[in-house]
C-alpha cells in the first residue's frame, strides 16, 4: 500500500466508500496479490483507490473475507 498524489487529472472511485477520489489529492494505492498454489498459473493482483481517511474502512472491508479482486 502506498500513500499517493499524482500529477494526472482525473479520478477514481474509491473501492470501499465508493466515492470519487480526485487523482490531485493525496489517496492510497492498494495492490492486493492472491498467491496460487499451481506451478502453471501466476498469483492474481489487484489494484484499489482508496481514499485518504477510508483505512479503517479498508481493514474492516479486507477482514470481512472479500474475495473479490478489482
Amino acid at each position: 500500500m502506498a500513500r499517493r498524489t499524482t500529477k494526472h487529472d482525473g479520478s477514481a472511485v474509491c473501492a470501499v466508500t465508493g466515492e470519487t477520489v480526485p487523482l490531485t489529492e493525496t489517496h492510497f494505492y492498494v495492490t492486493l496479490r492472491r498467491e496460487t498454489s499451481s506451478s502453471t498459473h501466476h498469483d492474481e493482483y489487484g489494484h484499489l483507490f482508496v481514499a485518504d481517511g477510508a483505512l479503517g474502512k479498508l481493514d474492516e472491508w479486507l477482514e470481512g473475507g472479500s474475495k473479490q479482486f478489482v
